[in-house]
């Protein structure tokens, strides 16, 4: 059976989430745990049978959990646009700043537009997504190479869960504020105690 494009696009998004049971299994299943810090949609690669991989682990990081004890980090290292906010202004690396990169990700590839602004008038994906979801208008934000040809509802819980990934200020949350809603749809667990260092 031949594929259409747009009909590969949406088996590519619903396929993403075997990149989110991959840092899943980062974050939880390895002992230590690993921190990927470059999760971004180039690292994150399609087997012939749409099977997504995750990929490159050179800035990639593992820690021993020390209990509720947080440590610095002294590089701050990622891909501007995918990049942390929170990790960014704290120096504080934790699995947080690879759900946000994960959120930003999947921004990506429902709107198949660039992260970053191309012009000094465009915003970065995620003030885009949020300015489109306050006015409501979820087809504005669906790459329109789809023709349509999606469940607006699924697309729609895709757009809210990456949203709740990366939109809100994680910098202004409290350590007992879960970290985005909806992570557990996509598999992704955060535990907000631990953190990394890098020294």
């Amino acid at each position: 059976m031949v594929f259409k494009e747009s009909q590969k696009r949406i088996v590519g998004i619903l396929r993403k989430s075997d990149a989110s049971r991959g840092l899943e299994y980062l974050h939880d299943g390895c002992k230590p745990p690993i921190i990927h810090r470059d999760v971004k949609t180039t690292n994150i690669l399609l087997t012939e049978n749409f099977q997504a991989k995750l990929a490159d682990f050179g800035l990639s990081k593992s820690f021993q959990a020390e209990g509720n004890n947080t440590h610095m980090s002294t590089i701050v290292a990622g891909t501007i646009g995918y990049l942390d906010p929170e990790y960014y202004k704290s120096n504080r690396l934790t699995e947080k700043s690879d759900v946000y990169s994960f959120g930003v990700v999947l921004l990506e590839i429902v709107s198949c537009k660039p992260v970053r602004p191309l012009t000094e008038t465009s915003a970065h994906i995620i003030k885009w997504v949020n300015t489109m979801v306050a006015q409501g208008d979820i087809n504005g934000i669906i790459d329109r190479r789809l023709e349509r040809n999606y469940e607006v509802n699924s697309v729609w819980k895709a757009v809210e869960n990456s949203v709740e990934l990366c939109i809100r200020e994680p910098w202004k949350k409290t350590d007992n504020e879960p970290s985005g809603g909806g992570t557990e749809e996509l598999q992704i667990h955060v535990s907000s105690s631990r953190t990394l260092s890098l020294d």
